[in-house]
């Protein structure tokens, strides 16, 4: 279990950030000696050099990169140094932070600077340091005894995610497959297929450009290519009698019956490089194998959340890239079907003639009416961005509320000067809960939606939202993650951390049937802060039926007006929280 942690602290100075580089550089340079272990790559057309403390680390972790190598000569464009610290008598400096700033997704929360890239990773205990401008990284673990299997299975990948980043590339957690035409880009959520997929089109033939990672970039003509940076896959358990003839490994210590998956290395049977011809989600199901249409934004969500989930400083740069990828190139859903023999040729028919089935446009004219409620308390210089968010959606049947909580500051002259009508509401300052119950007892639509006035729908939140509910008709709501911004440096709003660790019963971040609330009742007008966590309490209580989607559908703008800046969830109200539970214990108990 890793330590809470807080987003919301003053960044560290620059050359503080610089200063602990520095010191890091001086021991990594005396742990690995002046004879250190080296390998180079080639990636991209450049060459990164790789220093390794020992043998026994290059051994550990070089095998997936192997079959990028190249004799070692002359210089580099980039330089990585690896080392442990278990295998001499250097100390890697502290970190100049607490253990409250360190995230799960690797994320040192205050060490944000744009030259000096750093990370640390709790579950293989390394620290990840990268100087952009000098292209110089260096990768430290505390042991490296007993590695986790993806440590080996895909090995500096912070590192080369930074490095990649800046060749204006891009790693994407997918599969590519292909053949001589082009490469297929397989992609979607862990545990819908990827892996399989992508050794079934190895096994019947099929270029393999990679399974867990693989880096992509566009050339001078905006032709986007697959470029393969690890030569391995991974399997679940149940699923190597399929593969046995591919040796799979089980690294970690762990081996089947505790669940980890095994590693297959597959050296020079890996592609390099190839161009993109379309790109894939599989979903397992039952019948023929087909494809089938799919939302564009639904992908586009899908595909960022599960890369932005596990690469640290991965943010609006990173979710442009992918969604850019996917625009320009046909989309569809693979439904896998019971005879998975028939998968490799209908790839290669794709790849032969792509069929776009993405579906950019999926609002029908029978659509039903969506009220968005915005509750809102001197918010007026944030009214236009909420709604234009909103409104770019592109939704047909919208009616937007406005719940003006008793707010002191211009905002008849913000509604004003909006680009469409809204439903402007009024109450005595009560706080979001009432001003959000005022809203529910105006809206008309059989769905509802929320937005507090300081956040921001991302594109194709409605259209992702809507394609679940229509596939989930038992859902009462559909609730995704929330993304983090702050402003940054030069004023603008940034993503900060990984929306995977973010608070998951963000009111906005979700689309509900009104049915909802009937049966779970409204927000808790008493509470100011945590109505939130009390609702979707009182939901898992009442056994609504709440799906979730892994991609980002809220924004959450952090700013010094916030209400909650500084504070945690739970603890926002703990008095009626704890009261709120204690009533439905007893309730309970009665019944």
């Amino acid at each position: 279990m890793t330590p809470s942690h807080r987003s919301d602290l003053p960044l560290m100075a620059e050359s503080a950030q610089r200063a602990f580089f520095d010191a890091a550089r001086a021991a990594t340079m005396a742990a690995i000696g002046d004879k250190p272990v080296t390998r180079d790559v080639q990636l991209l057309g450049k060459r990164i050099r790789l220093a390794f403390g020992s043998e026994s680390l290059c051994n550990l972790l070089f095998g997936a990169l192997s079959h990028l190598e190249m004799p070692v000569a002359g210089a580099a464009d980039a330089h990585f140094f690896i080392w442990a610290g278990d295998e001499g008598d250097i100390a890697m400096p502290p970190a100049p932070v607490g253990r409250h700033c360190f995230s799960d997704r690797g994320d040192i929360w205050t060490m944000h600077s744009r030259d000096i890239l750093s990370a640390f990773h709790w579950s293989e205990f390394s620290l990840a340091l990268y100087d952009a401008p000098g292209a110089e990284g260096i990768y430290w673990l505390r042991s490296s005894q007993s590695l986790p299997y993806w440590t080996q299975a895909s090995p500096l990948r912070t590192l080369l995610h930074w490095w990649a980043r800046a060749q204006g590339a891009q790693l994407v957690h997918a599969a590519v497959v292909g053949n001589a035409q082009g490469g297929l880009m397989i992609t979607g959520r862990g545990g819908v297929g990827k892996s399989t997929t992508a050794l079934g089109a190895l096994n019947a033939g099929m270029a393999y450009v990679g399974d867990d990672y693989v880096l992509l970039a566009s050339d001078e003509d905006g032709q986007y290519h697959a470029h393969s940076l690890y030569c391995t896959a991974k399997l679940n358990p149940d699923n190597l009698a399929d593969f046995a003839h591919f040796n799979p490994q089980f690294l970690g210590g762990g081996g089947a019956d505790g669940g980890e998956k095994a590693v297959i290395f597959l050296g020079n049977c890996t592609t390099k490089s190839l161009p993109l011809r379309g790109v894939i989600t599989p979903q397992i199901a039952d019948g023929t194998a087909q494809f089938c249409v799919i939302d564009r934004a639904e992908m586009i969500g899908a595909a960022s959340f599960t890369t932005m989930a596990q690469l640290p400083h991965a943010g609006e740069a990173t979710a442009a890239f992918i969604a850019n990828v996917l625009r320009a190139l046909p989309l569809a859903r693979l439904m896998l079907g019971d005879d998975r023999a028939a998968i490799p040729p209908m790839l290669s028919d794709f790849i032969a003639a792509p069929r776009d089935l993405g579906r950019d446009a999926p609002f029908a004219d029978d659509c039903p009416l969506l009220s968005v409620i915005i509750p809102c308390y001197n918010g007026a210089d944030f009214l236009a961005d909420a709604i234009g968010s909103v409104l770019a959606q592109q939704y047909p049947k919208l009616e937007i509320i406005v719940v003006d909580d008793g707010s002191t500051d211009d905002l008849a002259s913000a509604i004003a000067a909006l680009p469409v009508e809204v439903r402007l509401l009024s109450i005595a300052n009560a706080g979001p809960a009432a001003a959000r119950n005022m809203g529910l007892r105006a809206a008309m639509g059989s769905l509802i939606g929320f937005i507090d006035v300081d956040d921001i729908w991302p594109v194709g939140k409605l259209a992702a939202s809507l394609a679940r509910l229509d596939q989930s008709p038992e859902a009462d709501v559909v609730i995704g993650h929330a993304q983090l911004m702050e402003v940054e440096r030069d004023g603008k709003f940034g993503f900060v951390g990984s929306p995977a660790e973010g608070f998951v019963y963000y009111i906005g971040a979700g689309l509900y049937r009104a049915r909802a609330f009937a049966s779970n009742g409204v927000f808790d007008a008493r509470l100011r802060y945590g109505e939130d966590l009390d609702w979707f309490a009182r939901a898992e209580r009442n056994r609504l039926n709440v799906a979730r989607m892994d991609m980002v559908t809220l924004h959450v703008r952090r700013h010094a007006g916030n209400m909650t800046r500084g504070m945690d969830g739970a603890a926002l109200n703990p008095l009626q929280l704890a009261r709120n539970a204690l009533l439905a214990k007893r309730q309970g108990a009665a019944g």
